[in-house]
């Protein structure tokens, strides 16, 4: 008589109001870049660039942010910081950042700058008779 009833617990579990196959809970939306920006917002060949980022995120769970670096079309470092000297002057650098928290990876947002001329220097001034 045991065996019988097992095949009524599903319906009875639903008269009951419990489903009997729970839906799960939907995968949380990735994160998304709000913004990006490089600083300083005029850069010469002797400035070191820095990107930042902002994320949101509806989920549980802190953002992390990846930066990686394009000078000129080409593939650059990685991270925050851009170091002095790396683009030439006229360079397109962009800076990627893309979000991510744990698997979920939302879609890069990006920042432009075009570098510009350095200042000339003199390290020694030299005055010479005509």
């Amino acid at each position: 008589m045991l065996r019988r009833a097992f095949p009524l617990l599903p319906a009875l579990a639903m008269l009951m109001g419990c489903p009997s196959n729970p839906e799960p809970e939907p995968e949380p939306e990735p994160p998304a870049i709000t913004s990006v920006t490089i600083s300083p917002a005029s850069a010469s060949t002797v400035d070191a660039l820095t990107c930042a980022a902002e994320a949101t995120f509806a989920g549980d769970g802190a953002v992390s942010v990846d930066f990686a670096w394009t000078i000129a079309g080409e593939a650059g470092p990685t991270g925050e910081v851009l170091p002095a000297g790396v683009a030439g002057r006229g360079a397109e650098v962009v800076c990627a950042a893309t979000p991510r928290v744990g698997a979920l990876v939302g879609a890069q947002g990006t920042a432009t700058l075009t570098i510009g001329n350095a200042r000339p220097s003199v390290t020694t001034p030299a005055i010479t008779p005509d």
